[in-house]
Order: structure tokens, then sequence, then C-alpha cells
């Protein structure tokens, strides 16, 4: 399994009020994952459920609701994203490859 890192080196309301936004991800995570899984937005979208304006819209900075948020957490996390820095840490992320028979290491 091969595994790729990014810290978005960012500072957020994480820090500035812990437990509040545990477990929410930011804008930056979101096109970071993206980038990583060389996904588009309509296909992200989709497999989070939610429309292409929606998403559009929260990655130039638009507030969203928290049950939106999780689904675009979700539909990343199940590509292989883990989303890190929710303990008090500059958000970022890791991929986690899926590896498939016949792949070498």
């Amino acid at each position: 399994m091969r595994m790729y890192s990014i810290s978005l080196g960012i500072v957020t309301n994480i820090l500035f009020f812990p437990g509040i936004l545990k477990g929410m991800i930011v804008k930056e995570q979101i096109k970071a994952a993206r980038a990583m899984l060389d996904m588009k937005q309509s296909e992200l979208a989709e497999k989070a459920g939610v429309s292409l304006a929606t998403l559009n819209n929260i990655e130039r900075g638009a507030d969203s609701r928290v049950s939106t948020l999780k689904k675009i957490r979700a539909a990343l996390e199940n590509e292989g994203v883990e989303f890190t820095g929710e303990r008090g840490g500059a958000p970022g992320l890791s991929l986690h490859l899926k590896r498939h028979s016949g792949d070498k290491l």
C-alpha cells in the first residue's frame, strides 16, 4: 500500500474553537483531496450526493451545512482519503491507494 500525505499549513477555527469543528473539513482539504485523486468537481459532487453548484460554492469559501460537509468527507474517505489535523494540528490529508492484485510494490 502506498501512502501520500499533504499538510496544508493553514490555520482555521479549529485552533481557536477546539471541538466545535471536530470532524469537519475545510475547502483546502477538499481541493487537495480532489487533486490527489485526480477527480473533477462533478465526480465528487455525484459521489457525495450534492449538487455541483454546492460543491463549487464550498470550494470558493461559501458557508455550508454540516450535513453537506459530512457527505463530501464520506465520499472522499471512501476513495482512500484520510483527513488529519483534527487534534489541534493544521488540517491536512493522506491518501491510501488501494492495492490491486498484480500491482508491483
